[in-house]
C-alpha cells in the first residue's frame, strides 16, 4: 500500500512538472501558449502561438495542461513575467513588450516586440 501510495506520488509529481510551461511556448497537451500570466494564444500544427490573444476566465490562470487556465497554483505557466532575477537581460512585460533587467530591477523602459513575436 506505501509503496502504490509512493508511485502514484511520484507519477502525479512527474505530470505536474509536464503541465508546466513556458511563456510562448505551445504546450502539447492543450495546443496553446500562455503570453502571459493570464493569457494565451492558440497554436499552429507547428507549434507556433498565432492569432488573438484570449483572457482566462473569472481570476484564473494560464496553464500548460488540457484545461487552458486553472487556479490551481501548482499549474500555473508563464509566471516570470515583470521578474528580473539578476541572470537574465530582459523580461517580458506584457504579451506584446519587454524592458530591460538591471540586476534584479526593471528598468523604466518598455519595448515593443516584433509583429508576430
Amino acid at each position: 500500500m506505501l509503496r502504490e501510495l509512493l508511485c502514484l506520488g511520484i507519477l502525479l509529481a512527474i505530470l505536474v512538472g509536464f503541465s508546466h510551461g513556458e511563456c510562448n511556448a505551445c504546450s502539447v497537451d492543450s495546443k496553446t501558449a500562455c503570453v502571459s500570466r493570464n493569457q494565451y494564444q492558440n497554436c499552429t500544427l507547428d507549434n507556433i502561438p498565432t492569432g488573438p490573444i484570449y483572457t482566462c476566465p473569472n481570476n484564473t490562470n494560464c496553464t500548460g495542461s488540457v484545461e487552458r487556465c486553472t487556479s490551481n497554483e501548482t499549474l500555473f505557466s508563464c509566471n516570470d513575467c515583470n521578474k528580473c532575477d539578476g541572470n537574465q537581460n530582459f523580461t517580458c512585460t506584457s504579451p506584446s513588450t519587454f524592458a530591460l533587467c538591471d540586476g534584479v530591477s526593471i528598468v523604466n523602459i518598455e519595448y515593443s516586440c516584433s509583429l508576430g513575436q
